[in-house]
């Protein structure tokens, strides 16, 4: 409203100079027509300039708006395929099941998985997909300023599928090569920073791949480097831990665990 008021007062004022004031008459008052016309076009980049900022920022939230509700028909969609799958899989006979998870692996379900698994694994798997959503939602609307970094120490990870679906969630893998080791993956690490929601995508994300996690825990030592730093891979120590289930990752709540042990995580102690 205030540069409605003020470029017309400008253009105003540099009328009535150019008709009360001839700079070849008189070369004294000249100087007031430069400073007039000077201030009306300094007036007239400044609110032009702002006018292609503001432009630029709502064409890129208007970006952001139509990618959000993309995301949001992708994951209704998701969400109507995998509530039928529910529906038959009870009835469903060993070859149609076979089917069924083939089908489900090229959607990142059971991605981690080889050969038959069970019934009650696709159910689990698919119980992980929903969650993961879920908080995948949460995750667009709230995103971090600091993106989270995964390493990983197991095969179970390696897989362009499974990394894909971390992807997703904002994640940057680590540059360094992964030592990847042969034991199953079982375990996450967390630095101090890592949010919560990013803690729980990553874990959400191997369950619904297929692996079996056993514990979710900072690190013994969480800050400088690690500070932002997720690890994904095997301890030996918790191999006979109870696995963890989708509702007991959804129910995670700080301060999660901390792993005391004085083998560093992640590399199949």
């Amino acid at each position: 409203m205030f540069r409605n008021i003020l470029l017309p007062f400008i253009s105003l004022i540099s009328g009535l100079a150019g008709l009360y004031i001839d700079p070849k008459t008189d070369r004294g008052k000249t100087w007031m027509v430069i400073a007039i016309l000077c201030a009306s076009a300094i007036t007239t980049g400044i609110y032009g300039y702002k006018d292609n900022r503001d432009a630029s920022d709502a064409a890129a939230l208007l970006a952001a708006a139509n990618q959000k509700a993309d995301r949001q028909i992708e994951l209704a969609q998701s969400a109507k395929e995998t509530s039928g799958v529910q529906l038959g899989l009870a009835t469903s006979s060993q070859q149609e099941l076979d089917l069924i998870v083939a089908g489900l692996r090229e959607r990142g379900i059971l991605a981690a998985t080889t050969g038959q698994v069970s019934k009650n694994q696709v159910q689990q798997s698919l119980y992980a997909d929903s969650a993961r959503n879920r908080e995948l939602q949460t995750l667009a609307l709230n995103p971090s300023a600091q993106h989270s970094t995964i390493e990983y120490f197991s095969k179970d990870v390696d897989n362009e599928v499974v990394t894909k679906a971390l992807q997703e969630g904002g994640l940057q893998f680590s540059k360094a090569p992964p030592r990847v080791t042969d034991d199953p993956t079982n375990s996450i690490w967390a630095g101090e920073k890592v949010p919560l929601a990013d803690v729980k995508f990553v874990a959400l994300t191997l369950l619904r791949a297929g692996v079996q996690l056993h514990a979710v825990r900072r690190f013994q030592d969480g800050s400088g480097p690690k500070e932002h730093l997720i690890q994904i891979g095997a301890d030996r120590k918790m191999d006979d831990a109870a696995t963890l289930t989708v509702q007991q990752i959804e129910d995670l709540n700080e301060p999660l665990p901390r792993d005391t042990s004085k083998a560093p995580g992640g590399q199949g102690f």
